[in-house]
This record gives C-alpha cells, sequence and structure tokens, in this order.
C-alpha cells in the first residue's frame, strides 16, 4: 500500500486516499456507552434515519391527499395516515 493510501475493499483498486473515520474510542458518551466502532456505525445510521423521517412523513400526507381528492373527492370515511408516530 502506498504511503498516504489507506486499504478499502469497496473503492476500485482496493486502497483510498480517505482514512478509516469510526475507530474504537472515537467517540464519548456521557451515560458511559462503550465507544465502539459498530456503535458509532449504529449512531449515524439512526441519525440518518432521523433525519430523513420528517420528510418521508410529508411524502405520505401528499400522497395521501393526493389520493383521497381524486378518489370520490372526500365522500369515504377511511382515516388518514397516522401522523401523530413520530
Amino acid at each position: 500500500m502506498r504511503q498516504g493510501l489507506y486499504y478499502n475493499p469497496y473503492f476500485p483498486g482496493g486502497s483510498i486516499a480517505m482514512p478509516k473515520m469510526l475507530v474504537d474510542g472515537g467517540a464519548e458518551y456521557d451515560d458511559g456507552t462503550p465507544a465502539s466502532e459498530s456503535q458509532q456505525a449504529k449512531d449515524v445510521t439512526t441519525f440518518l434515519t432521523w433525519s430523513g423521517y420528517p420528510f418521508q412523513v410529508r411524502v405520505e400526507a401528499g400522497v395521501w391527499a393526493g389520493v383521497w381528492g381524486r378518489a370520490g373527492q372526500g365522500q369515504g370515511r377511511r382515516r388518514p395516515p397516522d401522523l401523530d408516530r413520530l
């Protein structure tokens, strides 16, 4: 491996100039949770899911409104999706 390059099996050629971002002890948790690489990866994916969720709910509500408006002009008695699940 050349100097300044790091191993990455998912990158073409197997090397990349960006070092590994998640390492054991790379964060400090207030509640004493061990800052393992897998815990940090879980936290990152949980944050990304959380940050994208409000947009997903807005899209679902918009699709529901479009379906509701076109299918019977609101004459049915179906309940809209539960938007209070946040």
